[in-house]
C-alpha cells in the first residue's frame, strides 16, 4: 500500500493538508470523494493511519474529526474503527455545532433513504453504546432524533427513540 511506503520513508502523518480545510490524511480517508463507495478500500488506509499512530481527535480548520467525517459520509465500518481506536464521540464541528451523532442522522450526499437509514443505524447505534450523548443539540436546535424525523431515517429515528426512552412498550413491538 501505498501509504504505508510513505509513512515508513517518514511522510508527516500529520500533515494538514491546506486546500482540503487543514485535514490530516486520516481525515482525508475518511472522505476522499473519488472513491466515495469503496468503504473497504477507506478502511485499509485508516488501518494503516491508525497503526502508525495517527491522531485519531486531530481537528481540521472548520473542527471536523475523522469520527465527524466518517459519520456525515457514512461510513459503518470507518466509524467503528475510530471508535475503537478512541475517537470522541462528543466532538463537534465549529459551523453547527454537530456532533457525530447529529451528522450520522443527516442525509446530506442525498442517498436513497433506505440505505442512509442502513447505514445511519449502525452508526447511530455504534456512537451510542460508545457514550455519545442522543439529546445532544446542535447550533440550529436540532438533534440526532429531529435529523433522523426530517430525512425520514425511520429505523434510525425509532432506535433513538428507543434509547431516550421515548417508546411506549406497545410501540416497541
Amino acid at each position: 500500500m501505498i501509504c504505508e511506503l510513505l509513512l515508513k520513508a517518514g511522510a508527516n502523518i500529520e500533515s494538514a493538508h491546506h486546500q482540503m480545510r487543514g485535514a490530516t490524511p486520516l481525515m482525508i480517508s475518511t472522505y476522499d470523494v473519488r472513491n466515495r463507495h469503496d468503504e473497504p478500500a477507506k478502511l485499509k488506509t485508516l488501518a494503516v493511519l491508525l497503526k502508525f499512530k495517527a491522531d485519531v481527535n486531530a481537528v481540521g480548520n472548520d473542527g471536523f474529526t475523522a469520527l465527524l467525517l466518517a459519520a456525515q459520509n457514512s461510513y459503518p465500518t470507518l466509524c467503528e474503527a475510530l471508535i475503537k481506536a478512541g475517537a470522541n464521540v462528543h466532538a463537534r464541528e465549529s459551523d453547527w455545532h454537530s456532533t457525530a451523532l447529529i451528522l450520522a442522522a443527516q442525509n446530506v450526499d442525498g442517498e436513497p433513504v433506505a440505505e442512509k437509514d442502513d447505514k445511519a443505524l449502525v452508526i447511530v447505534t455504534l456512537l451510542l453504546a460508545a457514550g455519545a450523548d442522543p439529546a445532544a443539540v446542535n447550533g440550529k436546535g436540532h438533534t440526532a432524533l429531529s435529523c433522523a424525523q426530517a430525512n425520514g431515517l425511520m429505523l434510525t429515528a425509532t432506535a433513538l427513540k428507543m434509547w431516550l426512552g421515548g417508546l411506549t412498550e406497545a410501540q416497541k413491538k
